[in-house]
Parts: structure tokens; C-alpha cells; sequence
């Protein structure tokens, strides 16, 4: 009698991000880079008679090179065509088309309502993982002289260590096991263990995993 196969399992979606629960990521999206950079021009206090928002004073060039960095994030295949921020990004790049044919070499523009309204609510959609920059301090301490980056040190554990205390640096966090096992004990070593009276502060391989390969994505 031939066995029934049991239902492959579905996955379960990913939760969209809000708010109140922004995605955890190593980086900020080009999509939000740009978006916010744009914004930055529009301060969303000014209106004109058509209830627009006026933008501050900008140069023809500020607006040229928002332009390239968001065509060069699409060719680099930065931004995709199956990202969430598609429509966004189409409805920015016309926009910022529709201002280079009537800007000279400097002049505001206006943002209707909406538009700015939508794009500023996907601001906030994204969040730097709280262990990054604290990973990027720990790196820039290998090869520095120890007598001269022990108050790093000992700030830089303290803020480890509260991290994971507080639940600031959670278990999904990738680095969550090696800042656990490698990353604290490294420290602790050169702070007040057999490794306090050496000359220079050394990463060692196994506090290295995922850490000065991927350097470029932390």
C-alpha cells in the first residue's frame, strides 16, 4: 500500500515592515537613500496657493545628481524590479525628469501633497541593525595600540554587553553568536585577561567569521 505524502509545509510570509516594526538591515536600501535624499530638498513647511510644498532654493546640479545616483542604482541592479519601492522610485524619477526641463542653473520646485506625504511614510521603513555601527568600531580596533584604545575598549564592551542584555541586539541579528562567543570574550581579553599587557589589539580569525570578509556589508 503506497504511503499518502504529507504536504510540503508553506512558509510563512514575510511581515511587512512599519513603522512601529522597521526591517532590521545591515544597510540603508538605495531606494530609502534616494527617497530621503529628495526629501532633504522639500522641507514641508512651505505651501503655494495650490497647496503644494514649496522646496528650498536647489542648484540644477543637486537635482542632476540625484538623477544619476538613481538611474546608476538601477543599471548596478541597486534598486530591482521586484522591490516594494518600485512604483516610488518610477513616480521620483519622473518627477525629478519633469524638474531638470524647467529648472536653469538653480530655482525651487513643488511636491504635490500626496507625493510627499507617501514618500516621507516610507522613510522610516528601514532600520540600521543596532550591532552594525558597533561592529565597525570593533574592526577599526585591530592593529591600534592597546594603551592608547583601552577606554574604546572598555566602552565598546559595555555597549555589547547592554545590547544583548536589553534584547538591542537580538538572536536574528546574524552576528548575534559571534559577538556572543568571539566579539565579548575578545574584548574582555585585552581588557582586564593575559592579553592586557600586549602591545597592539589583534582580531583573531575565529572573531573574524562573517565579520572582515563581509567588512563592506557591515
Amino acid at each position: 500500500m503506497a504511503t499518502k505524502q504529507r504536504p510540503a509545509k508553506r512558509k510563512k510570509p514575510k511581515p511587512q515592515a512599519t513603522a512601529y516594526h522597521p526591517e532590521q538591515v545591515q544597510r540603508e536600501g538605495a531606494e530609502l537613500r534616494i527617497i530621503k535624499a529628495f526629501l532633504a530638498m522639500v522641507p514641508g513647511i512651505k505651501m503655494n496657493k495650490q497647496k503644494e510644498y514649496v522646496s528650498r532654493m536647489v542648484s540644477r546640479q543637486e537635482i542632476v545628481d540625484l538623477f544619476k545616483d538613481l538611474q546608476s542604482a538601477i543599471v548596478e541592479q541597486q534598486i530591482v524590479k521586484a522591490s516594494r519601492y518600485k512604483p516610488h522610485i518610477e513616480q521620483l524619477q519622473r518627477k525629478l525628469g519633469r524638474i531638470l526641463e524647467n529648472m536653469g542653473t538653480s530655482g525651487t520646485f513643488t511636491v504635490t501633497r500626496t507625493l510627499f506625504n507617501t514618500l516621507q511614510k516610507l522613510t522610516p521603513l528601514e532600520d540600521i541593525r543596532p550591532s552594525v555601527p558597533l561592529l565597525k568600531k570593533y574592526t577599526s580596533l585591530h592593529g591600534q595600540l592597546l594603551n592608547k584604545v583601552r577606554d574604546t575598549i572598555r566602552s565598546l564592551l559595555e555597549e555589547f554587553v547592554d545590547g544583548i542584555r536589553v534584547r538591542k541586539i537580538r538572536y536574528s541579528d546574524p552576528y548575534y553568536n559571534d559577538i556572543r562567543k568571539s566579539i565579548i570574550p575578545s574584548l574582555r581579553f585585552y581588557l582586564d585577561g593575559e592579553g592586557k599587557h600586549a602591545k597592539l589589539f589583534a582580531i583573531k580569525n575565529p572573531a573574524l567569521h562573517g565579520l572582515r570578509e563581509d567588512d563592506d556589508a557591515v
